[in-house]
């Protein structure tokens, strides 16, 4: 994680609870738990009042996309998971829609409001290409959410 505080003070980019530098709120957490409710009660403590209704929301490695179902359920979003091995529908009702694909400059999708990252840093070959990806899909004012097992 040092590397990933490194890139965004290098950048200009690092927020944290309270803002320090440029216009982006990034939030990490060592979560150890399996359960889905689990992650979506950690979120929702660490996200607290910010509003996310009507927000448009990814999730880069979103796995099955149980996660990010219940996350849009719950918050009453528009979510999109990006994963190169989900294996389920491309489109569940009109709020949340999934990209069988990696998270890359490639990828042409729009900007989101709040981008969360579970369990996926730690498989990140290039940090610094990847995170300049991520402020790169993130509006103006957006929060970044990583967790890590390590």
């Amino acid at each position: 994680l040092i590397n990933v505080f490194d890139f965004f003070i290098k950048n200009n980019s690092l927020y944290s609870v309270k803002p320090i530098v440029a216009s982006f709120n990034l939030m990490f957490i060592f979560f150890y738990g399996s359960k889905v409710s689990q992650h979506l009660k950690s979120v929702s403590e660490l996200i607290g009042k910010n509003n996310l209704k009507k927000k448009n929301i990814l999730e880069v490695g979103c796995g099955n996309g149980e996660f990010l179902k219940n996350f849009a359920k719950k918050y009453k979003c528009y979510a999109t998971g990006i994963d190169p091995s989900y294996n389920g529908k491309l489109k569940i009702g009109k709020y949340v829609k999934f990209i069988k694909k990696n998270f890359d400059n490639k990828l042409d999708i729009e900007k989101f409001d709040f981008i969360i990252c579970r369990q996926v840093i730690e498989h990140i070959d290039n940090l610094e290409i990847f995170l300049s990806e991520i402020i790169k899909k993130l509006n103006v004012g957006g929060m970044v959410f990583f967790e890590t097992p390590d």
